[in-house]
């Protein structure tokens, strides 16, 4: 009942003839004293959930070590290997989590192919990771583009064949149709 409810007199009347009904049907209401001291349930302190200045997931549950992944360096993409979470100099955690990877401050080391280890944000990680999964969490690469590729077959037409003019002076796109 909301207080105005319970202020009322009828109200309160009424909820003390059903209280009153339930002691005489099932007796009076049970105390501590009725009780052996082993059967009570003991008293605790209330949790207090504090996340102020704690590291969200230690180092074996860190969801970006030990990755292998694709990451853009020099223009290029190079296979690198998420190794640790960087430190400070008091063995402190860089960086603070936040469920947004916007938001992620959190700094790795990682390790390329060719042995260069450079430190990585969370923030670029899980950008790598997005790119480079469809949405049932397989990962996938396309490349970018073909190079040095010098083979061709003989019906394969040349830049200068590709165009026809015509009698009616208009330009087509000539059809190479291998039968």
């Amino acid at each position: 009942m909301t207080d105005d409810k319970h202020a009322c007199p009828v109200n309160t009347a009424n909820c003390k003839a059903f209280d009153d009904s339930i002691a005489e049907r099932l007796g009076p209401a049970a105390q501590e004293a009725d009780f052996p001291e082993e059967d009570l349930t003991p008293e605790y302190e209330p949790y207090v959930d504090v996340q102020e200045d704690l590291e969200a997931t230690p180092k074996a549950q860190d969801n970006y070590v030990g990755v292998d992944l694709l990451f853009p360096k020099g223009g290029i993409m190079a296979r690198g290997h998420v190794t640790a979470r960087k430190r400070d100099a008091d063995d402190n955690p860089k960086g603070h989590v936040n469920d947004n990877p916007i938001l992620d401050t959190r700094e790795y080391t990682v390790t390329f192919d060719d042995g260069d280890v450079p430190k990585l944000t969370a923030n670029l990680i899980a950008k790598s990771m997005y790119a480079q999964c469809d949405p049932d969490g397989s990962q996938y690469v396309l490349p970018d583009s073909l190079i040095d590729h010098h083979r061709r077959l003989d019906t394969a037409l040349r830049p200068p064949d590709q165009t026809i003019v015509r009698m009616d002076r208009k330009t087509y796109k000539n059809q190479n149709i291998v039968g």
